[in-house]
């Protein structure tokens, strides 16, 4: 299983509290991984052959596969339709939801 987190921005401490979370699951239930961080990426390969990563929501991530997307509140409606969606096609799972704070109120270009 593939999983990704969008998160908004390179700054985004939504999505690193995220994955710290699911690395957690993950050692709770006694399976270890290897962790990979940089200042712009963010990678747990489990030992079960899980994958996570956190992307920035950009053009530039289009045409990735995965079978889980955590999508970050405010991130732009048509990055969310044109991009992520779309990567969201893998089996045997296909979820999406979203976390984080929710857009500026009345802002009608933000999910």
């Amino acid at each position: 299983m593939k999983g990704i987190i969008w998160r908004k921005s390179s700054d985004s401490q939504a999505a690193e509290i995220l994955f710290e979370q699911i690395i957690m699951n993950y050692e709770f239930i006694g399976i270890s991984g290897k962790t990979i961080k940089s200042k712009d990426f963010m990678r747990f390969e489990a030992d079960n052959g899980d994958c996570w990563e956190v992307l920035s929501g950009r053009d530039s991530f289009r045409g990735k596969k995965c079978n889980i997307s955590y999508i970050e509140r405010g991130i732009p409606r048509e990055i969310v339709y044109n991009i992520i969606l779309p990567c969201t096609v893998a089996y045997p799972f296909r979820a999406v939801t979203y976390f984080g704070d929710y857009g500026l109120e009345g802002d009608d270009d933000v999910v």
